[in-house]
């Protein structure tokens, strides 16, 4: 019954955004026959973007909240929660996707935009845009130990799952 109501979740998300891919987590939960149907981001062409984000001081940060007991290490966790779902949430706005989540950074991918060749770097930059300014409106003064940085490109892109 969950994977039914999965499949039929990722079929609504690609319908509301025809060119999001779905993570492959999310695949990795559906049954092998269903893979014709559920909308995948192996090959893109040409104008395809990436944008990647990583997220500086994480560690040390980590370190000392477990030195300093239970109650700091779970603040730690929402913290790495909400920044990097945070980052989540505005690639999916944008029609992006994250494709993998490595520690404290992220793989976001912007499929190519039909008949906008610059389409794809173009979201990909104002994803990144946004991240910057939410992180140093919203994070940056509650830990300021921590930065962002990471970088935008364009190309022939395969996601391997």
């Amino acid at each position: 019954m969950l994977r039914v109501l999965l499949l039929l979740l990722l079929c609504l998300l690609n319908a509301l955004k025809p060119s999001s891919a779905v993570p492959t987590r999310l695949l990795a939960l559906l049954p092998a026959e269903w893979a014709d149907v559920v909308p995948r981001s192996d090959e893109l062409g040409p104008d395809a973007a990436v944008f990647i984000a990583d997220v500086s001081g994480f560690s040390a940060l980590e370190c000392r909240a477990e030195a300093e007991g239970e109650d700091r290490a779970d603040g730690f966790s929402e913290l790495v929660n909400d920044v990097l779902g945070g980052f989540e949430r505005m690639a999916w706005d944008l029609g992006g996707c994250v494709v993998h989540a490595a520690g404290d950074a992220l793989i976001c991918v912007f499929p190519p935009v039909e008949g906008h060749p610059d389409g794809a770097i173009a979201l990909a930059e104002e994803c990144a845009s946004r991240v910057l300014h939410e992180f140093e409106a919203k994070h940056r003064p509650r830990e300021p130990t921590l930065s962002v940085h990471g970088g935008v490109a364009r190309g022939g892109l395969t996601v391997l799952h």
